[in-house]
């Protein structure tokens, strides 16, 4: 079957006001989703791999309605964010479920028992967890859909757009899952206690830490790309409570990752920056 697909804003009153426009030849009993992806119009960041983010749809063929088995959850994953550069995605505790994704890579299906996994967003070299999301899937056994990468790392610097998350999207249809970002990447008991407030934040903020020993603690922020921006903290001896402001003001909009080690524990937390 020929199928035309067109694209037009909301505004639109016919199909020659369509932006984008493509010709399928789609095959008989075959199964297919169709994801937007990309940009419409200026003021947004060049993608670091040097990706065309022009407007287009993803298409995934063979795609899945349901689970190959009643107790798992089947999916591919769709790296979908513009200005996010090349990843690597890990089960913690487990290997790496997806390597080198840049963006508008669709993977493969996977097929995994239902239930609740943290997922570590890594750079290309594997090696330095940028963020964590908790992936609770036990109420979706025998089902299958998408993971997907949205929004802007760099909201600032793209009209103001949605902060970087990622999503479920369901085979049999309804809202995007939004998944929670983890706080921890190491399976420990945390003697670390803390707090950043406010948070979001204009650019001023308060970071709290609490001990339940002595401890050193190095605390630095990243952008999610990895890169490090500021070292807040730096092998600073804490007994009990410790408080400390910073003026972030100067940075654009946007999510940052603050890394707290304190020996061989590390806590990856999140905050925001609104302007």
């Amino acid at each position: 079957m020929c199928l035309i697909l067109a694209i037009a804003p909301k505004s639109s009153t016919s199909v020659a006001q369509a932006i984008w426009d493509e010709t399928y030849t789609l095959g008989r009993d075959t199964f297919y989703i169709a994801t937007a992806s990309g940009v419409v119009g200026t003021g947004f960041a060049a993608n670091p791999s040097g990706v065309n983010t022009a407007f287009n749809v993803l298409v995934k063929a063979a795609a899945r309605k349901q689970a190959t088995s009643v107790t798992n959850i089947d999916f591919f994953v769709i790296h979908g964010s513009t200005d996010a550069p090349t990843v690597d995605v890990a089960v913690q505790g487990g290997g790496t479920i997806v390597n080198d994704a840049k963006y508008a890579d669709q993977t493969d299906y996977l097929s995994v028992p239902a239930s609740s996994y943290v997922l570590n967003i890594k750079d290309a070299s594997g090696a330095t967890t940028l963020v964590s999301y908790v992936a609770d899937v036990t109420a979706l056994a025998g089902q299958s859909g998408v993971v997907l990468a949205s929004g802007f790392l760099n909201p600032a610097a793209n009209n103001n757009g949605p902060a970087f998350g990622l999503y479920v999207a369901l085979s049999s249809g309804g809202n995007f899952i939004p998944l929670a970002v983890f706080t921890s990447v190491n399976e420990v008991e945390s003697t670390l206690e803390t707090k950043f407030f406010p948070n979001p934040t204009n650019g001023n903020f308060n970071l709290y830490v609490n001990t339940t020993a002595d401890a050193t603690v190095s605390a630095e922020l990243f952008d999610l790309s990895g890169k490090s921006i500021k070292q807040l903290l730096n092998n600073e001896a804490v007994n009990g409570g410790l408080v400390r402001n910073f003026d972030l003001s100067y940075l654009p909009s946007g999510s940052y990752i603050v890394k707290l080690t304190n020996g061989g524990e590390v806590l990856n937390q999140r905050i925001a920056i609104v302007k």
